[in-house]
């Protein structure tokens, strides 16, 4: 804001404080923010990609792909462009495309874990555990602070059946966050549904 407040042109700014906004839910004020980036500058395919993520947050899902489309036919090797399209499809049900492109999104950014996070939950929807674990383990290997791939991670696991690795994995997530309620609840349940109810009942103490 201060930066607008100095040079109201400055497109990086305008696009910037709209994603911020977006991330909070001010929809209406990051619009306002995202088409002013994108008047500044046309050809910036990052404000293309924010008013998707905005439209995408306020469940217009057909303008949402307008602009994933846009920004992917600017730029067709932008994974987040690529990234927002696949997530577009997979929200009408079609995952055969949503698929190829997080795959896409992938090569062309390794290191884009939200697109293998989406990658690993088409996987996991077709049963493919063994993928969706790789996948969701390359993701942390980029990003180890990455709440939503542990979580995913955790969850691949679990439904792999391979509750040492995912009580592993809760347990170094709770080590770094030891107040965490979900967390603890997390590896509660996960014990209680092995039946080790003592640890269950000690990860529920500590909840309490």
């Amino acid at each position: 804001r201060d930066t607008l407040a100095k040079n109201p042109e400055s497109f990086l700014a305008h696009n910037n404080l709209g994603a911020m906004l977006t991330r909070r839910g001010d929809y209406a004020e990051a619009e306002e923010h995202i088409r002013e980036a994108m008047r500044i500058k046309p050809n910036f395919v990052d404000a293309v990609v924010n008013m998707g993520k905005v439209r995408e947050a306020q469940g217009d899902i057909g303008d949402a792909y307008k602009y994933y489309l846009k920004a992917a036919q600017m730029n067709p090797t932008y994974a987040p462009a690529l990234n927002g399209l696949g997530a577009m499809y997979g929200a009408k049900g079609d995952l055969i495309a949503a698929e190829k492109q997080f795959e896409e999104a992938v090569r062309c950014d390794p290191s884009l874990v939200s697109a293998r996070i989406n990658l690993a939950t088409i996987y996991l929807q077709r049963n493919d555990n063994a993928a969706a674990i790789a996948e969701l383990e390359s993701a942390i290997r980029y990003q180890p602070d990455s709440r939503p791939a542990q979580d995913s991670l955790v969850q691949a696991y679990a439904t792999a059946g391979q509750f040492e690795a995912a009580g592993k994995l809760l347990e170094s997530m709770v080590s770094e966050n030891p107040d965490s309620v979900d967390l603890l609840g997390s590896l509660g349940m996960m014990w209680a549904n092995q039946k080790d109810y003592a640890n269950a009942i000690s990860y529920f103490d500590r909840i309490l």
